[in-house]
């Protein structure tokens, strides 16, 4: 294959990733460099944009919520990253070594949650976790619990989704299609 030929057909991958993978991250990069003043009501009187180099990220850095939202998210990954993996091993070494009746079924099974897209889980969590329409909030009040899941003290465990009895299916749905990705993966691996 020339040169020619190569560049062609690398051109449009490269122009669709320099504008929408490129050119987005270059952008944020400058926002987070600026600040934004609102003057009047509602912020309607106008807007005034100003250099702020990195006060931005002092500001994030040096404010302990912030830090605690890292904490955690690296939390969640240090427990699901692993675990995913083993349980995905092990999962593809079961079906493949024949120990089961159906492995057509099961293989068929573990590949079905991708049909489920994230975005309508996401809608759902979102609903679910939030006060104001949460199901879920007026139980918890009558109980006397807090109804705040993405309050300081209980946003750990809706990320995780481990809060008893609000999110079992979508628990369901993640482990499976994570699970159901590291066992197809390692099947075509093993069938090379």
């Amino acid at each position: 294959m020339s040169k020619r030929a190569a560049a062609a057909f690398l051109a449009p991958f490269l122009i669709l990733f320099a504008a929408f993978f490129v050119a987005p991250i270059g952008y944020a990069l400058v926002q987070s460099l600026t600040r934004v003043e609102r003057s009047g009501l509602l912020g309607l009187r106008g807007t005034t944009t100003e250099f702020a180099g990195p006060a931005n990220y002092v500001a994030a850095l040096s404010d302990g919520d912030y830090l605690g939202s890292i904490g955690r998210i690296l939390l969640f990954a240090l427990i699901i990253v692993p675990l995913m993996g083993v349980l995905s091993t092990v999962l593809a070494l079961v079906l493949e070594a024949g120990m089961t009746r159906r492995p057509r079924f099961f293989r068929t099974s573990f590949f079905l949650p991708y049909g489920i897209p994230g975005v309508i889980a996401s809608i759902m969590w979102g609903f679910l976790h939030a006060p104001g329409t949460s199901p879920f909030t007026p139980v918890f009040t009558a109980l006397g619990a807090e109804a705040d899941l993405l309050g300081p003290g209980t946003v750990f465990w809706s990320i995780m989704n481990v809060v008893p009895l609000l999110t079992g299916m979508i628990i369901l749905a993640l482990v499976i299609s994570v699970l159901s990705f590291g066992f197809l993966r390692l099947v075509q691996r093993g069938r090379r």
